[in-house]
């Protein structure tokens, strides 16, 4: 990342940015037809063995109708903008990027997303010195890091290209080409958050949290893969609190609720990671000591 931040005096500031959008914004790109990305496997010979034995023999699944299109080259990065007005009564903020997603069709070519929010904090020193409120909302289009990252665990380790809770399961590409036609989808989520932080004491916040995010795909991209392309909806509720007994050390304990739905699923016969389920929930609590120097 490459960031520039301007002070305009009276708490204002603003800030442009380039940021390498391969490492933490590109959140997956999928690409096939609207008979599935892959025909059914077929033999395929892997190696030959030695002379009198029959050679090592597998299935492979190979491309359909069109070629699978993939992530091209980095030749340009995410352009990130950002101002900002900090005063007495607390922080507002209003951000936005550009997602560059180059992609290996020289038909396709290089598409873009776009992420947008809006942001504030307010004091509460009529409840005590240190209480707040924040409020945010974002809305993305086919740059689902901007506003999915961090709201919803991967299924699998790294896997940017899915999310999930348990037995459930979605997509989080950016976009969705259909390699018959050339035709582009894009995802599109918005989402709303807020917590309310309360000061007890001097060295005891308590606080709580919401937040919403929906995950949006046309009718064109479902045709293409309903399970892939799978509209989805997340719910984050926690409660917690930090307690700070020096300065620099932290404790915090904090309990959570989440429940992630998808649109197309059964919930029949899922019992394992990963299966189709329509919705999953799950409480999750962990104590965090945090030093700072």
């Amino acid at each position: 990342t490459v960031a520039y931040t301007l002070s305009m005096g009276n708490g204002v500031t603003a800030t442009v940015a380039l940021e390498d959008g391969t490492l933490v914004n590109r959140d997956g790109l999928w690409s096939g037809n609207d008979n599935g990305p892959y025909t059914a496997a077929v033999p395929q010979v892997l190696s030959n063995a030695t002379v009198g034995q029959s050679p090592t023999v597998t299935t492979a699944a190979v491309p359909a109708n069109g070629t699978a299109i993939t992530y091209g080259s980095n030749r340009a990065p995410d352009y990130i903008g950002n101002i900002s007005a900090t005063q007495a009564w607390g922080t507002v903020a209003l951000s936005g990027a550009v997602h560059t997603i180059i992609t290996s069709s020289p038909v396709i070519g290089t598409e873009y997303g776009y992420a947008g929010q809006l942001a504030t904090k307010i004091n509460l020193p009529m409840l005590s010195t240190g209480s707040y409120l924040t409020l945010a909302g974002v809305y993305t289009n086919g740059a689902n890091g901007f506003s999915l990252r961090n709201r919803a665990g991967d299924v699998t380790s790294n896997n940017t290209g899915s999310f999930g809770l348990g037995r459930v399961v979605a997509g989080m590409n950016d976009i969705a080409v259909n390699t018959a036609t050339g035709s582009v989808s894009k995802a599109t989520v918005y989402g709303l958050s807020g917590e309310f932080g309360y000061q007890i004491t001097p060295t005891v916040l308590a606080f709580f949290d919401a937040g919403y995010s929906n995950l949006s795909w046309g009718t064109t991209a479902q045709a293409m893969s309903s399970t892939q392309l799978n509209p989805a909806k997340m719910l984050t509720l926690s409660a917690g609190m930090h307690w700070t007994p020096v300065k620099g050390f932290r404790v915090f304990p904090e309990i959570g609720y989440a429940r992630v739905d998808v649109k197309n699923a059964t919930n029949a016969g899922a019992v394992t990671e990963g299966a189709t389920k329509k919705s999953e929930s799950a409480w999750i609590g962990r104590v965090q000591v945090r030093r700072d120097f």
